[in-house]
């Protein structure tokens, strides 16, 4: 049995969307476990539940750094910087994928 980072398990969710396929299928393709992706995303889905409300924000001046604007679906704009490294980058999208 393997213990799964919370960015491992939402790249296997994210992997389901984006396949089409229902869990089960996905999940018989893959060679994992049914119960553990219900698992991962009753988990994953409670804590954004939790964590919804207000967040402070800090705005910072502009800066001429080439940025990277990224639009959701939802009509949501992240800018972010093209130095930003791609290990910080992934999880950021993958959560914001996840909750938009």
């Amino acid at each position: 049995m393997t213990k799964r980072s919370r960015s491992e398990k939402l790249s296997l969710l994210s992997s389901w969307k984006q396949s089409g396929k229902s869990l089960r299928a996905f999940c018989l393709e893959q060679g994992l476990c049914y119960s553990s992706l219900l698992r991962y995303r009753k988990e994953l889905l409670s804590s954004t539940e939790d964590s919804e409300g207000f967040v402070p924000v800090r705005v910072l001046p502009s800066f001429s750094a080439p940025t990277l604007e990224i639009e959701f679906p939802s009509g949501l704009k992240v800018r972010i910087p093209e130095t930003l490294p791609p290990s910080t980058l992934l999880p950021l999208l993958q959560t914001l994928q996840s909750v938009c």
